[in-house]
């Protein structure tokens, strides 16, 4: 069950808009196979807010928050085992938790025509596949877990150009930092990329 509100308004060269989404979350899940009962039952808030700032009318400011939720898909979730060889089984995980996800973003644009944004993205109890090996058994499985946090920052450029009525020409340049850090096992997983 949800439900949602907003409110948005204009103050002078400042546009605002903000919003507050509630949900009420109750599931409940019988394997039984595994005897297992997989029951949620939770109330979570998740705030939005936008804000745009026209400086003139060739530059204007806008920032973003949001803070929401991803959920596992049933498949993630779903503990029936599917073979692809006898040693080599998938397996869902029906302890599976949902995601939250908080992300900001700065922007300005030119003309509306020329645009420079950054963002800051932070995913806690991420969920993703992990493998697992059993030695004694020689059996190799996936499964699904929640995985520590994300956070990813981005700095992307972009403009538009139209050479002729018959052309219009977009270029985007991006670049992005991601981490993905977990206790994992019996030690820590701590993955960086820079792209």
């Amino acid at each position: 069950m949800a439900a949602y509100t907003s409110i948005s308004g204009t103050f002078g060269k400042l546009s605002v808009q903000v919003g507050l989404r509630g949900e009420y979350t109750r599931t409940s899940g019988l394997s039984i196979t595994l005897d297992e009962l997989n029951e949620r039952n939770y109330f979570k808030l998740f705030p939005t807010a936008f804000l745009q700032y026209k400086i003139d009318e060739h530059n204007e400011l806008l920032l973003n928050y949001a803070y929401r939720i991803e959920r596992p898909e049933y498949n993630r979730l779903n503990p029936a085992k599917r073979y692809a060889s006898p040693y080599n089984i998938y397996v869902g995980n029906p302890a599976l938790q949902p995601s939250f996800v908080q992300n900001i973003e700065l922007g300005y644009s030119y003309n509306k025509r020329y645009h420079v944004r950054a963002s800051y993205t932070l995913k806690h109890d991420l969920f993703t596949n992990i493998n697992i090996q059993d030695n004694e058994t020689k059996i190799y499985f996936g499964t699904q877990a929640n995985l520590g946090l994300s956070r990813s920052t981005s700095l992307q450029l972009s403009a538009d150009f139209t050479p002729a009525a018959w052309w219009d020409i977009n270029v985007l340049a991006e670049g992005y930092w991601q981490q993905e850090k977990s206790p994992y096992l019996s030690s820590s997983y701590d993955f960086n990329i820079i792209s």
